[in-house]
C-alpha cells in the first residue's frame, strides 16, 4: 500500500497520528484481499484514529451474501478494536445495483441502518454527523452526509442548503477536521465561507484522478510538471480539464483550511466492466500527524 504523509498544525499540547482510507468498495468475499492490506498496513505502526471516508461497499448488494456481510462487519469491528474509527458515507453505500431497471442505482440505506446498529455495540465506531466530536488529542472533528446520491463532478454545485450547516462557524478556538466523502460538497462549503474554522477537510471519492498505476508512476508525471493536483479522469468519466483541475492530494481552499482527497483502495470496482485491470493500481492511504512546535521538540 502507499501511504501519503502530511502534517496539521494543532492548537493542542498533544499529538496525534491518523490513518485515512476511502473507497474500499467491498463487494464479496473475493474482496478480502483489501481489507487484509488494510489490516496489515495498520499493523505497521501505531496509530490513535482511523478516518474511513465513504464507499466503503460497491453497492449494498453485499447484504445478499451473509459471509460477505459477516467478514465485513468483522473488519470494522477490528478497526474499532484498534483505534476509534470515524466513518463518512458515500454514495455506494446508500444505493442498491439491479439489472432489472432503468434505473440500475436504487436508494437504499440498509447497509448504513446495520453500521448504526453496529456503532451501538462498539464504542470505537463512530458515525455521529453534523456535530462537533472530541478527538483523543482534544481536537475537534465533524462529519458530514450530504443528504443527496446524484451529483456531476464539476465545481458548479451550489444544491447544498447552506443554513443546514451554518453550525461549522461556531468550531473557532479549536483545530478541526471536517469529514465529507465528496470532495465538490467540501468546494461549495468554502464557498459559501463556511469553512473558516475548519483546519483540515478530508474528502475521497475521485480514486485519486486513476493516476495510480502501478506499471508507469502517472502521478510522477504529473507532479514534475506541475500538475500536483491534476489527476486525469474524474468517477463520471469525464477527462475535461475544469473536472479534473483537483481529483487528488492536498488543495489549498483558503488561508487556513486545507483539503485531503485521499487515494482509494479500489481504483476499478467490481461493478463496472473494468475490474478485472484494478490490480495494475496501487492501493493508497494517507497519514496525518497532528503536531506543533512543542511536540516535535518533546519528541526529539
Amino acid at each position: 500500500m502507499k501511504l501519503f504523509y502530511h502534517d496539521i498544525e494543532t492548537a493542542n499540547n498533544k499529538g496525534l497520528k491518523a490513518f485515512v482510507i476511502s473507497d474500499i468498495h467491498y463487494y464479496s468475499l473475493k474482496d478480502n484481499y483489501k481489507l487484509n492490506a488494510i489490516i496489515k498496513e495498520l499493523n505497521k505502526f501505531d496509530y490513535d484514529v482511523i478516518y474511513l471516508v465513504g464507499d466503503i461497499v460497491d453497492a449494498t448488494n453485499v447484504l445478499d451474501n451473509k459471509e460477505s456481510l459477516e467478514s465485513l462487519l468483522l473488519f470494522l469491528k477490528i478497526l474499532g478494536n484498534y483505534a476509534p474509527t470515524y466513518i463518512a458515507f458515500g454514495s455506494h453505500d446508500l444505493v442498491y445495483f439491479s439489472s432489472k431497471y432503468d434505473k440500475h442505482w436504487l436508494n437504499d440505506t440498509r447497509f448504513k441502518e446495520i453500521l448504526l446498529n453496529l456503532s451501538f455495540k462498539y464504542s470505537n465506531i463512530i458515525l455521529d454527523d453534523n456535530k462537533f466530536l472530541e478527538l483523543p488529542n482534544g481536537d475537534n472533528i465533524v462529519i458530514i452526509n450530504p443528504d443527496f446520491l446524484d451529483f456531476k463532478d464539476g465545481f458548479d454545485d451550489t444544491y447544498l442548503n447552506k443554513q443546514n450547516y451554518l453550525y461549522l462557524n461556531n468550531s473557532a478556538h479549536k483545530t478541526t477536521t471536517l469529514l465529507c466523502h465528496y470532495p465538490n460538497s467540501i468546494f461549495v462549503l468554502n464557498k459559501f465561507g463556511l469553512l473558516k474554522n475548519i483546519s483540515l477537510c478530508i474528502s475521497g471519492h475521485n480514486h485519486n484522478g486513476m493516476t495510480q498505476v502501478k506499471i508507469f508512476p502517472l502521478e510522477t508525471l504529473l507532479n514534475l510538471i506541475g500538475q500536483n493536483n491534476r489527476g486525469l479522469i474524474t468517477p463520471s468519466r469525464s477527462f475535461n480539464l475544469k473536472d479534473t483541475k483537483y481529483l487528488r492530494g492536498k488543495v489549498s481552499l483558503n488561508n487556513q483550511t486545507n483539503l485531503l482527497i485521499t487515494p482509494s483502495i479500489t481504483s476499478l470496482a467490481s461493478l463496472t466492466s473494468l475490474s478485472i485491470f484494478d490490480k495494475l493500481f496501487y492501493k493508497g492511504a494517507n497519514v496525518i500527524n497532528y503536531t506543533n512546535e512543542e511536540i516535535k521538540q518533546r519528541h526529539k
